[in-house]
């Protein structure tokens, strides 16, 4: 947040961002960690477009999340102010792109009359010396460390090269799978003969299967304009499961099976996350499903695949920002139920 700023006021609400609450007419609203931030990282670029990339960055920093994250998040904070995406007062909706912060909003500073005060110059001079002489001596220590952590690493790295596996010596090959960046997840079947991905075309998405060893390219799924999140292949390779979400703030997230090479998508199970694993007799799927309560607890279920495709699931609730989930390799049904299974 900018200095010196710690409060915004816009419409009926104060935010105190020292505090960390919003109050709506003096009384505190309730509002999840992660709506708060959003909301915060919204006001600070009032009347500006901020793209959605930019708000998972400042929410999830460092974190692995996909944009449903961002959309229910938005959905709770619109929920809260009492706004709505068709008729927006405060949080306009950029379609592909992002969040604006449309309602007129004053800080502490603007309201104190601090912000066109004018500092002397002198101690403007007198600040950049200090700070210039403390970015030099910085420098100089950091270089100093980095210097004595490459000694180190030559010379432990002498004493172990005639014990390194052969592969690390062996000669690396690589290529690039596509170089038009319009891919956007890409999994590799488990006998590596074969990449599934999702591929941008405009506005729309589609997923398509690539033979690595011919280079040839299968569509399996037609252009839309729904969004593609976690994919993952079935043991034999055969199937194909993906998360895939309408392009609208508060469609669903369902799980889907297709065939490898085509065919008439199935959904399994809904409202979930964009993580999925198989299990290593592709007779689980392991997901992640939030409720967003203002807890922010979401819930590790482990789903049989039958002929209904939808028979019954295990639940482990976990407090979850983000994940990447995966059986390991000798993992069943009995060890998730006993509470053994890897958790996110």
């Amino acid at each position: 947040m900018s200095l010196g700023i710690n409060s915004f006021q816009f419409g009926e609400f104060t935010l105190d961002s020292s505090e960390r609450i919003l109050f709506r007419n003096g009384r505190p609203v309730a509002l999840t960690p992660k709506a708060f931030s959003l909301l915060v990282t919204l006001l600070e670029s009032r009347g500006h477009l901020v793209e959605k990339e930019h708000l998972m960055e400042a929410v999830w920093a460092g974190s692995f999340v996909e944009q449903g994250n961002l959309t229910f998040t938005i959905n709770q904070l619109r929920k809260a102010l009492g706004d709505n995406s068709q008729n927006p007062r405060f949080i306009e909706t950029v379609p592909r792109r992002g969040y604006r912060f449309i309602a007129g909003a004053s800080t502490n500073l603007e309201q104190d009359g601090i912000a066109n005060r004018t500092v002397p110059p002198a101690a403007i001079h007198g600040t950049n010396r200090q700070a210039s002489r403390k970015r030099r001596s910085g420098v100089f220590a950091l270089c100093l460390a980095l210097l004595i952590t490459l000694a180190w690493y030559a010379v432990g790295s002498l004493g172990k090269a005639d014990h390194l596996d052969p592969i690390m010596s062996a000669p690396f090959k690589s290529e690039a799978f596509s170089r038009s960046g319009n891919v956007r997840h890409a999994v590799i079947s488990p006998d590596g003969k074969f990449v599934v991905y999702s591929r941008e075309s405009g506005t729309k998405q589609n997923l398509w299967v690539r033979n690595l060893a011919t280079a040839e390219n299968i569509q399996v799924t037609p252009l839309s304009d729904d969004h593609y999140l976690g994919l993952a292949f079935s043991r034999d390779g055969s199937y194909v499961y993906f998360v895939r979400k309408a392009a609208a703030d508060d469609a669903q997230t369902a799980i889907y099976r297709v065939g490898a090479f085509g065919g008439i998508p199935s959904k399994i199970v809904e409202k979930t996350e964009g993580w999925i694993s198989l299990s290593p007799d592709d007779r689980q799927i392991s997901v992640v499903r939030c409720l967003y309560s203002d807890a922010d607890f979401c819930s590790l279920l482990l789903q049989i695949l039958t002929a209904l495709m939808n028979a019954r699931s295990y639940p482990g609730h976990v407090q979850i920002a983000s994940a990447l989930i995966s059986f390991h390799p000798t993992a069943d049904l009995s060890s998730l139920h006993r509470g053994n299974l890897i958790t996110a």
